[in-house]
């Protein structure tokens, strides 16, 4: 595309796109401002120079955009060309490849490719730059923290859902709303401390947005105008807006990779920039600064001032400085009634569920000095509140460090520049203070002045405007090159550029360059002088000819030597004219006047000779044709001779040709040139009327229909032709586009509504040279658009429990006790009521309504007769529920049911109704657009006829020069017809073409192609002994003084007057002796040059620029000759040489090859080599060769190669055919065989495929398999799974989730029931990962079990009937007091390496009671190392901090004698523990050590600090590494 062409194009547009840009929002002046404002969101590009960042869609644009560039250098905003941004035609959000085609294409072509770049920014306003702030933002983040809209920071603990602002300005009302939870510890400890986790707002326009975090809280769930729009945001690039365009919700990478949701609210006035991050969401809310003062709630009124930004809901204000506590107060009376909630909830909930008015936080004057000290470390000190309360109250470093950097990050202040000029300057000093460009003008006579800038704080600003370059508007007249002069050297009143000097032949007058009379100059010509344009013509009197080598000047025409005379007896020539005279004894009327005494009766007559004798005179017939009289033709006659001029010339006089003068042409330019304006190229001088291409006729008046040809003359298979006057036009096919360069490329109507013809509610798909329309996902096709699927109604959404449709799309929600999994269809459980309520163990899942629990089934699915067990539902038995067509093609799946259509079409979305291609007889593939290569079959053409493959069809033609006729294909003899051949002399047919050729005298002309006069004077390939005159197409030799030319030849020179033979005896070898009156001369002959006075000796011309040879020179006595190398001949003007023609070779081009021609490439021209064609062999090229045996062959993939007669062949295999690409493709389905030819018995459904496509027999898809070749194919049953079933599952039937067929039919997976997972269905389901599986009681929580799960109470509670966790008055506070009657009793700390996965809670009963009993397991194994005494363990605590702290006592008992053995296994024992050892625990060993206050090295001091001294009579002693009182 050419960058004016474009510009051509648009120019029309040009006033719209200067309105659009008007209304667009400016940019910001700097990249400093670009980081805040809430529509600088979209992609940016950086290159060396700039930083470009794109505006996010805006409603009042429509699907224009804007994009805002910066200098790297400095971070402003810039408006040089060709770095500055501007208007978008199309946002490429909303339109990536119009975009691409309008804005980025253009812009490349015109500024990188061409110098016209202003004129793109001429229909690509660049704008203007804002540099006071439109808008203001509030943050809320953390632990709940929030700065206002007036910069107020402040905590609000608050446990519900809140308002956070509020308006209802000019008519158009919205609220925004944000949710808090508790927040957990690592440890999943619930704190007192609170944590965003959902943001909803909505506005009387009908938009809304649902934001909250998901079960996980690593990201989000999206609900956009009721839609769940989840899966959507999850996806790398994320952009919506709807239908009104009030709503805009776009996926973000902002500049410090942190990915936000940027909402915008286009008629409110307000923006959301929402991101996740540590299981908690963050707030951005940036409102119009239109609204200032009219806005309400926690993120304060908006008036500049934050000291009266609490302000409640009845208008009253509070102190700006009040506590923590009294700010849980305030903050309380924005919470939301319920009855104006912007939130969705699941069933069964609502706001009251969030609300919970007992919760009172923990504030941080309630938090000892050292705690706050350490938290301060990690905040980087004690300024930052919000990051030391999250790291006091959540002790969650992640969530405090997030907390420190959104503080820093949440309000940066905004630098401005404004421009000051000071002292007289104002006068010669203009500033625009809305785009802040500042131009200087220097004024005479002013002082001078130094210019300064005043920058102040809240200043910035901008370059100056570029230079223009003067040549833009090509001010210099044509033939001249213009020159831009730099701004810098700019003089006043001059020009901007400079001009080339004028061409010879013009002169320059100051304003363009004016024609030379050079006739005015008598000195110009020597005769006759005629002024041209930029030049000027010569030309001589009757008489005179002009001088080969001077053409300014003339010479004398001796008709007498060229014969052009009329005399019958003597010529007498004489300057400018020549005069006739009679031998002796005759007159001019050729009357006898004297009486002759001799009898000259059998002579042609008598005269007298110098003697005054009498002697006849003969006229015997002489072949003048022989002597060259004539330039280019001659006719001899009986005493005379006739010239001729060759076709497009004129003999005038006896023997001068002239050039046909317009409109003469032919033979003796007898014909006149009558052509038609229409289609006449020239009037040729041989042909007459040479038609333009188009044209054919004498008169060049018939239109040639280009497009009735066999062969199509455009090159472009997706070109058609177009017949118009004198041409054609090759235009595009429907669904093509001209590419530039001769060659079409597909059309993408997809991106332009006005090229395609989809409807509302369709998906355009772009295709090969059209499109296709699909209903988009959730549509069906209805009579003349799309309808909406209701895919609920239909059984197909996937809900598993409940369904709600919308146009287009549906939401999936789950009953009460249930959430949904991240896929946003399976539900996960939460609690279980029924098991709870009714004792019922449900398959699918469990619906309470007014306390009243029963089981439900998944849509498909029905409830057995024991109310608890789901069985499917066989929908195709069923006339009502089964609405494929026909019902035949019904197929159950367990829950649902399939329809299968019929070869060639497929399921529209409904999955009911089929929709499908019927390929056209030429096309192949799903949607028949792919060509098929008919020619791949051989016998469709006859022999010698080529055929040639187009789209869709084939053609069969013959090759150039040939016509068909009939079967066969003839020669065209193109020399029969002037319109087919552009010979400009002579014409030879040849074999499918012609050649040309040029008269003697003549040569072509390798620029032109025509035929040129060959000067044979200048390049001195003539005969003439002395000088030599050029004529067109030969030459006229004439002599030197003194001499005659020799009428026998015309070309040698006699002496006028003939010497003595004394005086030629004196004259030198190779000279002529002449005389003149009584003076003899001597004169060198052609070739010789006199040197001395007796003495010609020969020229050597070689020695003057190789005699002006080609290759070369050879020097002769009296002259030379040009040879050229073996391979080439020497042409008709005797110095160049030209290849050898087509099948000659050698010196001289006398040889000829002996190549086979129609295999051979090249024969070489110099030593005759043959260069063979590709498939040819041999010093002949006579010989095949076999691509096929040599595996030289390109055959493709699927195909095999057959060799022929130069070339070969690819064959594809058996099941493929061959495409119009030389591919072999696959058979389409339901055919196979040899070239795809036969047509399949059986056809492709769900159970099975279309036949083979090689040997046509029908198989079974994996997963299902068939008894007898007879039978249909049946689902695999009995565990097994693949191809005809052949495998075996690999999964625990016990934990599946169906025991008879566990796997996956196709490939094997194992389908698990809800508390198994892995490969083999043997790795239990952690459920307590969903932390609300067990509700949100704070006093229950989930205890994970092998293949189910359990909730239970916290320690210290019990379950009551209700199944509420009520206080356990029976819980065993302290430990010990039961442990009596203990010989020995020990109570220890013992830390084991133990790391639980971060969903066991040690707090519940359940879990902390399994802990207990495997740890007592583990310390009883490990005491019976030492000793075989009873012992019992009791466990008092067990905590986790980092590693496993266990409190318990260790009971012994023995008898009184055996007290002290008993004493010293203990001992040992428990010091091998304090040491550090390792035990068994749940089936793994792990490493172990005791707290112990008596510990020492001293093995009978640790036995004694335990149990006292040895009794009287003994002592303490170590033997073998124990210790004993002994």
């Amino acid at each position: 595309m050419d960058c004016v062409d474009w510009f051509i194009r648009n120019k029309h547009k040009k006033e719209e796109y200067h309105r659009i840009m008007s209304i667009l929002p400016k940019c910001p002046c700097s990249l400093e401002k670009a980081e805040q404002d809430p529509l600088a969101r979209g992609e940016s590009t950086t290159n060396d120079k700039t930083i470009c960042i794109e505006l996010l869609p805006s409603f009042r644009a429509g699907f224009y955009g804007k994009v805002c560039c910066y200098e790297r250098s400095s971070g402003q905003w810039t408006d040089e060309i060709p770095f500055a941004g501007g208007l978008y035609a199309f946002h490429p959000d909303l339109s990536p490849q119009q975009h691409k085609l309008h804005d980025l294409l253009p812009k490349n072509v015109c500024c990188s490719k061409s110098s016209f770049c202003q004129l793109y920014y001429e229909l690509r306003p660049i704008g203007e730059c804002y540099r006071n702030t439109w808008f203001d933002f509030a943050v809320s983040w953390g632990d709940p923290h929030i700065l206002t809209l007036d910069g107020k920071k402040f905590i609000f603990n608050g446990l519900g859902e809140y308002t956070l602002l509020k308006h209802n300005f000019e008519g158009n009302a919205f609220d925004l709303q944000a949710r808090t939870e508790r927040a957990v510890t690592v440890n999943n400890t619930l704190t007192d401390a609170t944590i965003y986790t959902a943001f909803a707002a909505k506005d009387s326009s009908g938009s809304s947005v649902h934001v909250e975090l998901n079960t996980e809280r690593n990201g989000i769930i999206l609900y956009v105008n009721n839609i769940d729009r989840t899966a959507d945001q999850a996806r790398d690039s994320f952009a919506l807006q709807t239908k009104n365009n009030t709503l805009t919700v776009v996926k973000h990478r902002d500049s410090k990779n942190k990915t936000n949701l940027e909402v915008d609210f286009v008629k409110s006035g307000v923006s959301l920039s929402i991101f996740t991050g540590n299981g908690m969401l963050t707030l951005k809310t940036t409102v119009n600064a239109s609204l200032k003062g009219k806005v309400r709630g926690l993120l304060g009124n908006f008036d500049e001032d934050p000291d009266n930004d609490f302000i409640t809901p009845g208008e009253q204000i509070f102190n700006s400085n009040i506590s923590e506590s009294e700010i849980f107060h305030y903050g309380q009376m924005w919470e939301i009634d319920g009855l104006n909630s912007a939130f969705r909830y699941s069933d069964k909930k609502n706001h009251s569920n969030y609300h919970n008015s007992s919760f009172i936080p923990r504030f941080l004057d309630s938090v000892p000095v050292e705690i706050i000290k350490a938290a301060s470390e990690t905040c980087g000190g004690d300024q930052d509140l919000a990051c030391i309360f999250d790291q006091v109250f959540t002790e969650n470093e992640d969530i405090s460090k997030q907390t420190h950097e959104t503080t820093i990050d949440a309000k940066e202040a905004i630098t401005e520049i404004n421009i000051e000029v000071l002292g007289s300057m104002k006068n010669s000093v203009f500033v625009n203070q809305t785009t802040g460009i500042l131009r200087y003008k220097h004024i005479p006579g002013l002082p001078d002045e130094i210019l300064r800038l005043i920058v102040k704080a809240e200043d910035g600003g901008l370059d100056c405007e570029l230079d223009i370059d003067g040549c833009v508007g090509q001010p210099c007249s044509i033939g001249r090159s213009c020159s831009d002069v730099p701004a810098e050297f700019h003089l006043e009143d001059e020009p901007g550029f400079t001009c080339s000097r004028c061409p010879d032949g013009f002169i320059d007058d100051g304003a363009r360059c004016q024609d030379i009379d050079e006739c005015a100059d008598t000195n110009s010509c020597v005769q006759i002088c005629t002024n041209a344009e930029g030049s000027f013509i010569c030309s001589c009197k009757s008489g005179y000819r002009l001088e080969s080598s001077d053409l300014t000047k003339c010479v004398d025409i001796n008709e007498c030597d060229e014969a052009t005379h009329n005399c019958s007896h003597i010529c007498e020539n004489t300057i400018g004219e020549f005069q006739c005279k009679c031998h002796t004894g005759y007159k001019l009327d050729y009357t006898r006047t004297e009486y002759c005494s001799t009898d000259c009766s059998a002579t042609s007559g008598c005269t007298t000779n110098k003697n005054n004798e009498s002697i006849c005179f003969c006229e015997n017939d002489i072949d003048e044709c022989k002597r060259n009289v004539c330039p280019q033709d001659c006719t001899n006659s009986i005493g005379s001779y006739s010239c001729r001029c060759f076709a497009g010339y004129r003999l005038q006089g006896l023997k001068e040709c002239k050039e046909c003068a317009s409109p003469y042409f032919g033979t003796n330019c007898e014909d006149i040139c009558n052509c038609s304006s229409l289609g006449t190229k020239e009037c040729h001088q041989v042909k007459g009327c040479v038609c333009e291409n188009g044209w054919q006729g004498e008169r060049c008046d018939f239109d040639v229909n280009e497009c009735e040809s066999h062969i199509s003359p455009c090159s472009d298979a997706y070109q058609t032709c177009v017949n118009i006057p004198g041409s054609f036009l090759c235009e595009c096919l429907i669904g093509y586009k001209d590419s530039g360069s001769s060659h079409c490329e597909d059309v993408d109507e997809c991106t332009n509504p006005l090229l395609n013809g989809c409807g509302q509610n369709m998906l355009c798909s772009n295709t090969e040279g059209g499109y296709t329309c699909e209903c988009m996902e959730g549509f069906v096709r209805s009579e003349k658009d799309c309808k909406d699927v209701d895919e609920c109604n239909h059984g197909i959404s996937g809900c598993q429990q409940m369904c709600e449709n919308f146009p287009g799309r549906f939401n999936c929600y789950c009953y009460y006790g249930y959430t949904l999994a991240e896929d946003r269809k399976s539900c996960l459980e939460v609690q279980n009521p029924c098991l709870q309520l009714s004792n019922l163990n449900c398959s699918h899942y469990c619906v309470v309504e007014e306390r009243k629990a029963e089981c439900k089934c998944n849509f498909g699915f029905y409830i057995d007769e024991d109310l608890q067990t789901c069985k499917d539902i066989n929908e195709c038995d069923n006339e009502t529920l089964n609405e494929c067509q026909p019902k035949e093609n019904c197929i159950n799946v367990p829950g649902s049911y399939n329809c299968k259509c019929t070869p060639g079409f497929k399921l529209s979305h409904d999955g009911r109704q089929c929709d499908g291609c019927n390929c056209s007889e030429g096309w192949t593939g799903d949607q028949c657009d792919i060509d098929l290569d008919e020619c791949d079959n051989e016998d469709l053409c006859p022999t010698n006829v080529e055929c040639v493959n187009t789209l869709g069809s084939f053609l069969c033609q013959c090759h150039s020069g040939f016509v068909r006729t009939e079967d066969r294909c003839e020669d065209i003899n193109e020399c029969l017809d002037a319109s087919l051949n552009t010979c400009e002399q002579a014409c030879h047919n040849t074999g499918g073409e012609y050649e040309c050729t040029c008269y003697k005298g003549y040569m072509s002309n390798v620029t032109t192609g025509g035929c040129s006069d060959v000067d044979e004077c200048q390049s001195g390939y003539h005969q003439c002994d002395q000088n030599c005159q050029n004529t067109q197409g030969g030459y006229i030799c004439t002599c030197k003084e003194g001499l005659v030319l020799d009428l026998t030849d015309r070309h040698s020179c006699l002496a006028e007057i003939e010497c003595d033979s004394a005086d030629a005896e004196n004259c030198p070898e190779n000279s002529i002796c002449t005389r003149n009156a009584d003076i003899t001369k001597c004169i060198c002959k052609r070739g010789y040059v006199q040197i001395a006075t007796n003495a010609c000796i020969n020229v050597n011309e070689c020695d003057d620029e190789n005699g002006y040879c080609a290759h070369t020179c050879q020097d002769n006595p009296g002259g030379y000759e040009c040879l050229c190398e073996d391979g080439f001949y020497l042409s008709n003007d005797g110095r160049s040489c030209e290849a050898c023609e087509k099948g000659t070779f050698g010196v001289n081009c006398n040889s000829t090859c002996n190549c086979k021609a129609e295999n051979t490439f090249t024969c070489e021209n110099a030593a005759g080599s043959c260069t063979c064609k590709q498939g040819w062999t041999g010093d002949d090229c006579s010989k095949d060769v076999d691509e096929c045996n040599l595996g030289t062959h390109t055959c493709s993939e699927n195909s095999s190669c057959r060799n022929k007669d130069g070339g070969f062949l690819c064959d594809c295999h058996t099941g493929y055919q061959k495409t119009g690409g030389g591919i072999c493709a696959k058979c389409d389905r339901n055919y196979f065989g040899e070239a795809c030819r036969r047509r399949c018995e059986c056809f492709e459904d769900e159970k099975q495929f279309s036949c083979d496509h090689i040997d046509g027999q029908c198989n079974c898809k994996k997963g299902f398999h068939r008894k007898t070749e007879s039978e249909t194919c049946d689902r695999c049953i009995n565990n097994t799974y693949g191809l005809n079933c052949a495998n075996i599952c690999e999964c625990n039937t016990t934990n599946s989730a169906d025991s008879n067929q566990s796997c996956d039919e196709k490939d094997g997976t194992c389908f698990c029931n809800k508390f198994w997972d892995g490969i083999s269905c043997n790795v239990d389901v952690n459920e307590c990962k969903v932390q609300t599986i067990c509700g949100n009681d704070p006093l229950k929580g989930c205890h994970n079990t092998e293949g189910n799960f359990s909730c239970d109470c916290k320690r210290g509670y019990k379950l009551d009937l209700f199944n509420n966790c009520v206080k356990d008055t029976s819980f065993d506070v302290d430990c010990n007091q039961n442990v009596t009657d203990c010989t020995v009793a020990v109570t220890l700390t013992t830390m084991l390496n133990i790391t639980f996965d971060e969903t066991v809670n040690l707090d519940i009963g359940s879990t902390y009671r399994q802990t207990a009993r495997k740890l007592t397991d583990s310390l009883l194994s490990y005491m019976k190392r030492y000793t075989n005494f009873p012992v019992e363990i009791k466990i008092c605590d067990i905590r986790k901090r980092g590693r496993l702290y266990v409190n318990y006592t260790v009971c012994m008992n023995a008898t009184f004698e055996e007290e002290d053995k008993l004493q010293s296994e203990a001992a040992n024992a428990f010091l091998q523990l304090a040491r550090g050892d390792t035990l068994e625990f749940d089936g793994d060993m792990v490493h172990v050590s005791a707290e112990s206050s008596v510990y020492t090295d001293d093995k009978c001091q640790f036995y004694q600090n335990m149990f006292g001294n040895c009794d009287m009579g003994y002592k303490c002693c170590v033997e073998e590494d124990r210790v004993k009182c002994w």
